[in-house]
């Protein structure tokens, strides 16, 4: 949708900033009934399959509506009706994903497999956010804008009775038990945690952030046809996909915390290059070429992928480096970075549409970049001071006066069952000095959610 859209709503008269809102209702949608859906689930008000089934059917109704969007001209019709069919799609993809991942957590909680499958889940979500730009761009490029969604309708269709045939009967259904949820407000008081938040949400948010703005921006600037800002918007999508399995494995011997800063630093340094940045071109020229554009774009979708993929175990580290170890601490934290995820996927649309209406595309990138930047220096601050608070928590412990021995055998067997979960790491900044040991914090390296994707990337319909 990205690459081909924008143009459509800008030829009937629709504005930037409206094309952006477009873009986020099916964010906001998703984030607004993924919960309810989990709980209908639970509770068993509604059936696994019945449920996946409902939200193909919604997705694909909903994909070949918008295929006919063009034949409207009043542009208050045009935006209502896609509004509405983004809200309709929202839905239909929150089904979808939640009884999926309801089905894999059903079948494969508590086995070796569990992990596995989660990964095989994201891969294919992952796919489809490679695929659907190429994809979509080159199909309308031929046979026209309604093509991709008649196309992606006819695929989501035929599913159903794929998935009828091949489905286990019995296995994949029956509610699941509601957990105990852990407090939320005294995480939400810990810096570590609003700042890291607010990194998930921004990191979903640039790779959305220009869904509304770059196919006109190539399209004006550079004369770039559809099917190249197709392939421009594949570009990064690739290059997210390559990036995401060597991120986790990296922060396992840097730090966490380290390849989350690297990863704003590579999105920040490609949205400032992807105008470029006016100073830029009054400095140098447009001397830069089209090359500049894709040099931007794989900066944004590898820092991207790094920028996602630590944020649950850096959330979970630096909760326990300030002394939050409680059980469940991972559902809930999981949760909140969906929906922060969620947020910024359907913020960035709208931020981008806003800023380049008001800024243009080049002070609008720019920008941007710089907020992403800041973010990365917060995320360095507030992970080394609760680094420090665990190391002066640790020597408060190794200096306090002894127990009995009963006791301190309780507290060494206490300690030692937490240990695979928080062994020693040191602070960003050590780590970035090469100072210290890496963490392991292997468990954790689970998918960061098991549910509702919030974010385009996992626009599955």
């Amino acid at each position: 949708m990205g690459p081909i859209l924008p143009q459509v709503a800008q030829s009937r008269g629709v504005g930037l900033g409206t094309v952006g809102l477009i873009f986020s209702t099916y964010a906001f949608a998703n984030f607004a009934v993924s919960p309810y859906l989990g709980k209908a689930l639970q509770t068993g008000a509604v059936q696994r399959k019945t449920l996946l089934f409902s939200g193909l059917l919604i997705c694909g109704g909903s994909a070949a509506a918008f295929g006919l969007v063009t034949l409207v001209q009043n542009p208050h019709v045009f935006t209502a009706i896609c509004l509405l069919l983004r809200v309709v799609n929202g839905v239909g993809s929150a089904a979808v994903d939640t009884s999926s991942f309801s089905m894999i957590s059903g079948l494969y909680a508590g086995s070796e497999a569990f992990g596995t499958m989660m990964g095989i889940a994201e891969s294919f979500l992952s796919l489809g956010w490679i695929v659907g730009p190429l994809v979509g761009g080159y199909a309308a490029q031929v046979a026209g804008f309604a093509a991709p969604f008649f196309l992606t309708a006819a695929v989501t269709f035929l599913t159903v009775p794929v998935l009828i045939f091949l489905m286990p009967q019995s296995q994949v259904e029956g509610a699941e038990r509601p957990k105990v949820p852990v407090t939320i407000g005294r995480l939400l008081r810990q810096p570590i945690v609003g700042v890291l938040l607010v990194a998930g949400m921004l990191a979903a948010g640039s790779l959305t952030f220009l869904d509304p703005t770059l196919g006109p921006f190539l399209q004006r600037v550079w004369g770039w046809d559809v099917a190249t800002i197709g392939l421009g918007f594949g570009t990064t999508a690739v290059l997210y996909a390559i990036i995401t399995p060597f991120a986790g494995w990296v922060g396992d011997k840097v730090g966490m915390s380290v390849i989350i800063v690297a990863g704003f630093v590579f999105m920040a340094v490609g949205y400032v290059l992807l105008g470029p940045a006016p100073p830029l071109q009054a400095l140098l020229g447009r001397v830069f070429g089209s090359w500049l554009i894709w040099v931007s774009l794989s900066f944004i979708g590898l820092g991207a992928g790094m920028a996602f993929v630590p944020l649950l175990p850096a959330l979970l580290n630096g909760l326990a480096d300030v002394g939050i170890e409680e059980e469940g601490l991972a559902d809930v934290v999981s949760g909140l970075l969906s929906g922060s995820f969620s947020m910024g996927g359907g913020v960035g649309p709208l931020l981008g549409g806003l800023l380049a209406a008001l800024l243009g595309f080049e002070w609008a990138a720019a920008g941007f970049g710089l907020v992403l930047a800041s973010i990365g220096v917060a995320v360095s601050i507030v992970s080394t001071l609760a680094a420090r608070t665990a190391a002066a928590r640790t020597a408060a412990l190794e200096s306090a006066p002894s127990m009995p021995s009963l006791a301190t055998g309780s507290r060494s067997a206490a300690a030692h069952s937490r240990q695979p979960a928080m062994s020693p790491r040191p602070p960003l900044m050590s780590a970035l000095s090469g100072h210290g040991q890496p963490h392991a914090a292997n468990h954790l390296h689970e998918p960061l959610l098991s549910g509702g994707h919030g974010s385009d990337r996992q626009n599955s319909c």
